[in-house]
């Protein structure tokens, strides 16, 4: 999950002086069940969560129009208390990504290469797209066909191709797919390292208005509208997988998150501030990534609304600085962790993932516990490997193999605590040749 199971248990046995029953085992039934409606009621806990650790909130109290805003808190600014009243959002691309189906492509393309036996990590397909709209108003569309007629697509149009390169697999080969639904090139090229695919940014705003996270916040700012007028309005976005979210910069003709952030509140007359919590994933040398909550804060201090006066928004800035100490650190990408909500079990540990020192193994808990209980570990087959071959023992087996055949015993386990990871490690620690299961030697020399 984007936040440690874990962690989020955490979360459900605080809340639970903060929530009613009947409101908390809606969240646990929503966190246990698969689909996109996991990510956004987890974002929901944890949020609801960090905050009541600051303050004491109210959770879903009605309001005149017989709207149940997430939380409301107090703020004392000298001396007076100021009522803060907020919703929740997670917003994400889904509706852009269905619209624009590149990923169902690069799987199905990746899948049928497979199956044919040509190695999908020497192909590089980019696919065009179009503007749609008026400069600054506009959408940006992938040429692609339908979502449902994706794989009919790659039958017709891609496995020619895959045909011809599986009969010359040492020649670099191209097609070019011109069609009234579907703009491609398709390029094979034996030397190349990793699968590739490039396409138009179709997740980007090119409308100020138009776009998932400006309908999030209008969405919020009808549902506020009843709250007291002397209240102070607060709309915290978080991150489905939202690309919105993280723009830094207009670039090509779209719109930066703070633009669209700003824009809505000089013309908004019921949001006061807006909290962003985005999932940003920074590369590094060695393909080491960082993932972490960037937060960002927006006022709309001098408004049109009394309330936000510079006195209570230092005071709501401080109030939510106390309220980030309090949010976990992310584990996933927003859009991995998108991608997992949609499993329907969690049995499975980090398979592959350990490290060795000397005489000492360390491995997912988690995957020896799968072991023991009978799952099979399996590494993945090799690529010009019989579609029957029986798949490989994971690399760790062979490692474990491998002191079998040396003769050495465990002489220690030890059990390494992960905290709010969602796996502990186990270290295993082998000694000396054990005449047990190795040959006889003479005596050491003395």
């Amino acid at each position: 999950m984007l936040f440690s199971r874990r962690y989020a248990q955490q979360c459900i046995d605080r809340l639970e002086d903060v929530v009613s029953e009947n409101e908390l085992r809606q969240f646990v039934d929503a966190l246990n069940r698969p689909g996109r409606d996991r990510i956004i009621k987890l974002w929901e806990i944890v949020v609801l969560d960090a905050l009541s650790r600051v303050s004491p909130i109210q959770h879903e109290q009605p309001l005149s129009d017989g709207q149940r805003p997430d939380f409301a808190f107090p703020l004392l600014v000298d001396g007076q208390r100021v009522d803060v009243i907020g919703d929740i959002r997670c917003i994400s691309d889904s509706g852009l990504d269905n619209q624009n189906p590149i990923q169902s492509l690069s799987d199905e393309v990746v899948r049928v290469a497979r199956k044919m036996r040509v190695n999908p990590d020497k192909l590089d397909i980019r696919v065009q797209g179009k503007t749609i709209g008026q400069y600054r108003d506009a959408k940006m569309t992938l040429n692609l066909p339908a979502k449902s007629g994706i794989a009919d697509f790659v039958r017709t149009e891609i496995t020619p191709f895959l045909e011809t390169v599986r009969s010359a697999p040492g020649r670099s080969a191209s097609i070019d797919v011109q069609r009234p639904d579907a703009i491609l090139t398709m390029a094979y090229d034996p030397d190349q390292m990793f699968f590739r695919m490039g396409h138009p940014s179709y997740d980007v705003s090119y409308s100020i208005d138009r776009n998932p996270l400006w309908s999030a916040l209008k969405d919020k700012a009808d549902q506020l509208r009843s709250s007291p007028s002397d209240s102070i309005r607060l709309v915290i976005v978080c991150d489905g997988d939202c690309k919105t979210l993280k723009e830094q910069s207009p670039i090509g003709g779209h719109f930066s998150t703070t633009a669209i952030v700003e824009d809505f509140l000089r013309r908004s007359s019921t949001v006061d501030a807006v909290l962003l919590l985005p999932v940003v994933e920074k590369w590094h040398i060695f393909q080491q990534s960082e993932i972490s909550l960037v937060p960002e804060f927006y006022a709309k201090a001098g408004g049109a609304r009394a309330v936000m006066t510079e006195r209570n928004e230092i005071a709501l800035r401080a109030h939510l600085n106390a309220f980030l100490a309090n949010m976990p650190k992310p584990g996933l990408s927003a859009s991995n962790a998108v991608n997992w909500c949609d499993k329907a079990d969690f049995l499975t540990g980090l398979h592959g993932g350990y490290s060795m020192a000397g005489n000492t193994v360390k491995i997912s808990s988690r995957q020896i516990l799968e072991t023991l209980a009978g799952i099979p570990s399996h590494s993945h087959p090799p690529l010009e490997s019989p579609p029957d071959t029986p798949l490989p023992p994971a690399n760790w087996q062979q490692h474990f193999l491998g002191y079998l055949q040396r003769g050495q015993m465990i002489s220690k386990v030890t059990v390494v605590p992960g905290g709010d990871a969602d796996d502990d490690t186990l270290e295993f620690e082998f000694g000396q040749p054990d005449p047990a299961i190795h040959s006889f030697r003479m005596p050491k020399a003395s």
